[in-house]
């Protein structure tokens, strides 16, 4: 049956719920700037009526539990997102690099080196001198630096493909560091949640998923004890429970550019599954995607028009004489494509001495037609020669020498436009998606002053309640004596 002392514990028991809603409310303001914070609120009920003759009698207010706000679908969304843009990110930097390697702006490049050596040509062409001594030396040069820029361009882009190994090697350490405090924080949640929500440790372990899907590419769920399931690869469980499990590498020997760069293993603790083609985004996918497609391709394309030069050269210089009577290649005539420029040299009479350079059809110091023909190289379209092409014929279009750079050149400048185009999407549905999370889980100063408030009003109110109820029960203890 009601009565004062039990409208005394109504009051004293919405006293302390009031309490814990201003504790809650403290802790969100206080983790308004905290990274990955989700606000919390209050779960309240009231209380089970108790019944009696004249109908139920409330019994106040009951705090069921503090609730964290926020959608694990959309944390899962931020995270397959962060694997992208981040993976999107180490490719657009590395293109970039590549297309400095290329492009004609920062320094003279490939074309302008080729077209230094048709000018030499023509300079050749048109002396006047008998055996023109001073013009075979200006060939040998812009050849010489022609054969310079090639092998500083194939050094670079070597250098680049090394650099994203290193750098997907070293992401490994990151990556199961973050693996073991998952499933250390996993234990801790379990532990916790047997006696309530752990929803700070919680949100410590959300962060902690996004920060591990920027390195590499992840799903994950959530088991019914409260742990979560991480799976990289082909669904391989990287976390699961308090065990963590790590990706390795090791050395590729089928590597096609060296056999010294890592492959990606994975524990499963009885032995180890390649993973490197499973890998997908993350900054770790973006670094196997700069090593293994970007850079290798852009070194496939060197070698390819280092190639087209030293065939189209040598196929005219070959018909022609030195002075020396020698008769034979310009360049170094490689066996196939791959690794022209790497090796791409001089003929070794040609860089032995300036005579060998064939500049006419015979040795007569006068003549000139050999090297009208080589400076008419300039202009000359003929189908180019492509990774794989050679030894056999050309599979590629017809262009000249000059047309091949400039349209390499535009082809990876249309590439790089392309994925900055695609990091802005990006970053726009990125930010899209942290909006949504913020104005889910984020903490508003406004809104949580209001609550105070609220609160604030509720706790005098309760507090007035018991102070009525005091002067009440000073009666009744008074009308007893």
């Amino acid at each position: 049956m009601a009565g004062l002392f039990h409208t005394l514990e109504i009051a004293g028991r919405a006293l302390a719920v009031t309490q814990s809603g201003i504790h809650v409310t403290s802790h969100n303001v206080a983790n308004v700037e905290t990274p990955g914070y989700s606000r919390q609120r209050q779960i309240l009920a009231a209380g089970n009526p108790i019944e009696s003759g004249s109908g139920a009698i409330g019994t106040g207010v009951e705090q069921l539990g503090i609730e964290r706000i926020a959608d694990t679908l959309l944390l899962r969304q931020l995270a397959t997102e962060d694997a992208r843009a981040a993976s999107l990110g180490v490719q657009g930097d590395a293109l970039a690099r590549i297309e400095e390697i290329w492009n004609e702006q920062a320094r003279p490049g490939l074309g302008a080196r080729v077209a230094g050596l048709f000018d030499a040509f023509e300079d050749l062409a048109a002396s006047a001198t008998p055996g023109a001594p001073v013009e075979r030396e200006a060939v040998r040069a812009a050849a010489e630096l022609l054969v310079d820029t090639i092998r500083e361009a194939d050094a670079e882009l070597r250098s680049l493909q090394g650099e994203a190994d290193r750098a997907a090697r070293v992401m490994l350490g990151t990556i199961n560091e973050l693996a073991q405090r998952i499933a250390d924080l996993n234990g801790e949640i379990v532990r916790a949640e047997a006696f309530g929500p752990a929803n700070d440790l919680r949100d410590r372990r959300d962060v902690l998923l996004r920060e591990l899907a920027r390195k590499v590419e992840i799903t994950s769920f959530e088991q019914p004890d409260g742990g979560v399931v991480v799976l990289v690869g082909r669904g391989l469980a990287l976390v699961e429970g308090t065990h963590a499990r790590s990706l390795v590498a090791a050395d590729d020997p089928t590597h096609p550019f060296d056999p010294s760069f890592a492959s990606i293993q994975f524990d499963t603790g009885s032995g180890w599954i390649d993973v490197t083609d499973a890998i997908g985004n993350g900054e770790l996918g973006g670094w196997l995607v700069v090593r293994d497609e970007l850079t290798a391709n852009a070194i496939r394309e060197l070698d390819a028009f280092a190639y087209n030069v030293a065939a189209r050269v040598n196929e005219v210089h070959a018909a022609g004489v030195g002075l020396d009577g020698s008769s034979g290649d310009f360049f170094a005539m490689p066996a196939g494509v791959e690794d022209t420029a790497r090796n791409f040299a001089l003929a070794p009479a040609v860089e032995a001495s300036a005579d060998a350079i064939a500049a006419g059809l015979g040795t007569d110091p006068g003549d000139n037609r050999n090297a009208l023909a080589l400076a008419a190289l300039r202009n000359q379209a003929a189908p180019v020669f492509l990774p794989g092409d050679a030894p056999g014929a050309p599979s590629g279009p017809s262009r000249t020498l000059l047309d091949h750079v400039a349209a390499t050149v535009g082809r990876i400048g249309t590439e790089v436009s392309a994925l900055a185009t695609e990091r802005a999407s990006q970053d726009r549905v990125l930010q899209q998606l942290e909006n949504r999370r913020d104005s889910l889980s984020g903490v508003s100063i406004d809104e949580e002053m209001v609550q105070l408030l609220r609160l604030e009003a509720a706790y005098q109110a309760n507090a007035r309640v018991i102070q009525s109820l005091d002067r009440l029960l000073d009666t009744v203890v008074s009308m007893l004596r």
